[in-house]
């Protein structure tokens, strides 16, 4: 039921294919910036990018996942793990 009302809310504009391209980098410094609209936190400095934003929206509501549903998942409970890749390409 409710992903049949979230797939009738999706927005009916054709997603362009600038859609697909584009990326959204926002930076995350502990002290929050203005620049970015981010908020002070208790994390080392780090920069998250957002892909596709409009086309993985629209993705989303199709399937009936709410934003909080997201956020959850991507944010989990702040209990991660700091990945360091020490290997190259090229």
């Amino acid at each position: 039921k409710n992903v049949k009302r979230a797939r009738m809310s999706t927005n009916r504009v054709p997603l362009r294919v600038d859609d697909f391209v584009k990326v959204i980098n926002t930076h995350f410094p502990p002290e929050g910036s203005s620049k970015f609209n981010t908020e002070p936190h208790d994390l080392d400095f780090f920069k998250f990018k957002d892909y596709c934003p409009e086309a993985f929206l629209r993705l989303r509501r199709y399937w009936g996942i709410s934003e909080r549903i997201y956020l959850a998942e991507l944010c989990g409970d702040r209990d991660f793990i700091q990945f360091i890749s020490n290997s190259k390409s090229g």
